[in-house]
């Protein structure tokens, strides 16, 4: 019971960390279909994490001071990671210097 414990918080502490959202979204996962099997919580977490991420994160961020960085020429992520990892989110300031 306690493993278990510590491995959904190393868990949790590690897709925040890579993520931004990933640990609250698991954790918000892992508590609605507890009762669940562990293939149908994964699938449950990526389908969570998508709608999160692509349809609930672009309305919320600029309450925090985010904007999306414009994909330009110049500027555009190196891989589809970052924008999958919501790293394509930056502070408004930051976004007026790289225009």
């Amino acid at each position: 019971m306690v493993f278990k414990l510590v491995f959904h918080l190393l868990k949790t502490f590690l897709l925040t960390i890579t993520t931004q959202i990933g640990g609250v979204v698991y954790l918000f996962t892992i508590l609605i279909f507890l009762k669940r099997n562990r293939k149908f919580k994964a699938v449950a977490f990526i389908i969570s994490y998508s709608i999160f991420s692509f349809l609930i994160l672009p309305y919320l961020a600029p309450f925090f001071g985010r904007v999306k960085i414009k994909n330009t020429e110049l500027i555009q992520p190196s891989s589809f990671i970052y924008v999958l990892a919501n790293r394509n989110n930056v502070v408004a300031e930051f976004d007026l210097v790289l225009c």
